[in-house]
């Protein structure tokens, strides 16, 4: 059985990318062509995910933060028990 070797091209790697003006990207489906234009689409759109991670953990910080200090003040009853389990709770549905 004689294998059958795909047919080479003259163009280069990088003569294409000039010629295209993008760069060589690994995808799920082989390789492919990452556009200046879809380069920046893609890192606006890491950017957002980035950013939006970053203040859902920072508010979850905070909450983790006030439940802990009403707790503290609940324990040595200088708030209603109410005021902590209502600290309680925000912190739970922001985890």
């Amino acid at each position: 059985m004689s294998s059958v070797n795909p047919p080479r091209h003259d163009v280069s790697r990088r003569d294409l990318l000039r010629t295209i003006g993008g760069s060589m990207v690994l995808t799920a489906s082989g390789v492919g062509v990452l556009t200046p234009a879809l380069a920046q689409h893609v890192h606006r759109e890491v950017a957002d995910a980035k950013s939006e991670y970053l203040a859902a953990r920072l508010s979850n910080d905070l909450q983790q933060d006030l439940t802990a200090r009403d707790k503290s003040l609940w324990e040595g009853r200088a708030v209603p028990e109410q005021q902590y389990i209502k600290s309680r709770n925000a912190a739970a549905q922001s985890a």
